[in-house]
């Protein structure tokens, strides 16, 4: 990876806990530039944005054989942010200590796949492209780079990390809040491997155990307006988003999103009826 400015190495705040924003393009570079080369991390570049941005992808071994490759990606929509950060952590963590990372895990790590919308703060990429929805025709190049990447490695294991607003307005006005920190689903298109869609629902169980475990309010998956005039679903098995376009090389993929208040700091009060809302005190 050639470095892009003569700037000292951007660090992230010690506990993760004490961040007050997200990491920026510029800072992201920085901080790649900084790992690259530490233990078992190597940066190198899949592609290029719309606007001529590098989408830069993280590669973290410790064995020799690895059994498992595993695939991570964020940031597709560049107004959700705390896959991106989260990612950013786990990299720096296993940098400082490699034993954290299974010796037979192969972790690749696309941290910015949308770096044009993370920087002007927009869901869609600099040709105004949904990139979740263009894993099917593939005309974005940062799609075609992570398919390209995705092909290659034939990962076991994928997720795609996004966050989703906790709070937004036209809830607040009726009082509520979205309650979950943690929502997540797995690969669902009903024309793939039910071996493969069955064991990934199996994995959320145990997803959910562990969330619950650390404190974090956990529920499937589920999007939608407001009830009881609009629709709220589980992720659709539609093949164009990520979810089930990563799924189509064979392994099981997972969809996680992170809650994020963003119209101010939420309340928690007594939960609603509907159990995906909160009412705010």
């Amino acid at each position: 990876m050639v470095a892009s400015a003569q700037e000292p190495p951007f660090a992230l705040p010690q506990d993760h806990r004490s961040l007050t924003r997200t990491t920026s393009f510029a800072e992201l570079e920085r901080f790649l530039e900084g790992v690259d080369g530490t233990g078992p991390v190597t940066v190198s570049t899949a592609g290029a944005s719309v606007a001529g941005r590098p989408i830069r992808v993280v590669h973290l071994a410790r064995g020799e054989r690895p059994t498992w490759r595993v695939l991570l990606y964020a940031q597709q929509h560049g107004d959700e942010v705390a896959g991106k950060d989260a990612l950013l952590y786990l990299i720096r963590d296993i940098a400082r200590e490699p034993e954290l990372l299974p010796a037979d895990v192969d972790l690749w790590v696309m941290p910015m796949v949308n770096p044009d919308g993370a920087e002007a703060g927009t869901r869609v990429n600099a040709a105004g492209a949904d990139l979740n929805r263009d894993h099917i025709a593939l005309e974005q190049p940062e799609t075609q780079a992570l398919h390209r990447l995705a092909r290659r490695l034939l990962p076991h294991v994928a997720v795609d990390c996004h966050e989703f607003s906790r709070d937004p307005q036209s809830w607040r006005e009726r009082g509520w809040e979205k309650w979950p920190d943690i929502t997540m689903d797995s690969v669902n298109n009903p024309l793939f491997d039910r071996g493969v869609r069955d064991a990934a629902r199996r994995f959320l169980d145990t997803v959910a155990e562990a969330e619950a475990a650390a404190g974090h309010p956990f529920m499937r998956y589920w999007v939608g307006g407001l009830p009881p005039d609009e629709e709220q679903r589980h992720s659709a098995p539609d093949i164009d988003g990520g979810l089930n376009g990563l799924g189509m090389y064979g392994g099981l993929s997972f969809i996680i999103e992170a809650a994020a208040p963003r119209a101010g700091r939420s309340r928690r009060g007594a939960p609603a009826r509907n159990p995906g809302i909160r009412r705010l005190s």
